[in-house]
Formats: structure tokens, C-alpha cells, sequence
């Protein structure tokens, strides 16, 4: 049969672009359902205070005094941005709510004020920005979080050693 369309071309993501997210599905043996599940996620989510995103967003799109403007912004300007992003993530500019992202594992985000790392599989919370990166790619701990209207933490679950 033929290839699907990836939606993320709908919302000015480039063609092109999508082509390494579809080839790093290819490793995996996903039923056709389930690859179009995950080619029809946004690359953003806005919900409440809260702001979903792969990575994060660059500098200027944190400028923006709303998440949906930054999220428009950053979609506007380079939307690969959203799913690479690291530069920014100890940007001081506070973002307007939470800011929810992985990306970059935990344990090598800096723990302020010192020249240590944080520990391996705790999820890190900086100012306004929450990351739930805490290493499964490299054999950690796979997390997630039940998070409050309000954006509070109200429960952390994590695995470790999966079978990925």
C-alpha cells in the first residue's frame, strides 16, 4: 500500500521533515495503527497553565506573553525547533505557565547554583519548566506524571529496564 500522509504536514510542518520521524518509526515493529497514532500526535499541546512540547521552545518563542502566541511563534519561525530545542532551557525569561518537555535527559541538566548533575530517573522541575526526560533512550527510567488543572504535580510513576 501506499505511505500515509503525515497530518504534521497539515500544520506547515515541512514534508521533508517529516521524513525522520517516520524513518525512526521504521525500527520498530508497530502495528500500522499505532505508526498513525503517533504520526497524527500536534507538536503541541496547550491545556489550562499548562504547555506540552517535545523539546522545548527557542528563546524568542519564550518572549511571547502567552504559551499559545509562543507556540505560534516558534510553529511561525522554525517549527523543527520544537522537536530539537535545547538551547533555551535555562533561559531566565519566565514562560507564561508551566512548561512541559523532555528531550534532554535529566542527569544531564545542572542542578542551579552548583556544578553538580541531578541523579539518574528524577524528573527535573526548573522555575517554570517541567522535564520528564529521565533517560529511557539510555536505559533509565521511563517517566510519567499526573499533574493538577493547575499544573501540581499529584503523582510521579516510573519504570526502569524496559524492554525497549
Amino acid at each position: 500500500g501506499s505511505s500515509p500522509v503525515s497530518p504534521l504536514s497539515s500544520i506547515g510542518w515541512p514534508v521533508d521533515a517529516t521524513a525522520p520521524i517516520v524513518a525512526s518509526l521504521s525500527g520498530f515493529k508497530l502495528p500500522n495503527e499505532h505508526r498513525l497514532f503517533l504520526l497524527d500526535l500536534k507538536l503541541s499541546h496547550v491545556i489550562g497553565p499548562m504547555t506540552f512540547v517535545h523539546a522545548h521552545l527557542d528563546r524568542l518563542a519564550l518572549q511571547e506573553p502567552s504559551a499559545n502566541l509562543a507556540i505560534r511563534s516558534q510553529l511561525e519561525r522554525d517549527p523543527h525547533r520544537i522537536m530539537t530545542e535545547r538551547d533555551s532551557l535555562f533561559s531566565p525569561k519566565k514562560f507564561p505557565g508551566l512548561l512541559v518537555h523532555g528531550h534532554t535527559p535529566v542527569h544531564t541538566v545542572p542542578i542551579i547554583g552548583t556544578a553538580e548533575t541531578r541523579p539518574k530517573g528524577e524528573i527535573c522541575i526548573v522555575q517554570d519548566r517541567l522535564n520528564l526526560d529521565t533517560g529511557i533512550a539510555g536505559h533509565h527510567y521511563l517517566s510519567a506524571v499526573q499533574l493538577s488543572a493547575k499544573g501540581e504535580i499529584l503523582e510521579v510513576w516510573q519504570e526502569k529496564d524496559l524492554d525497549c
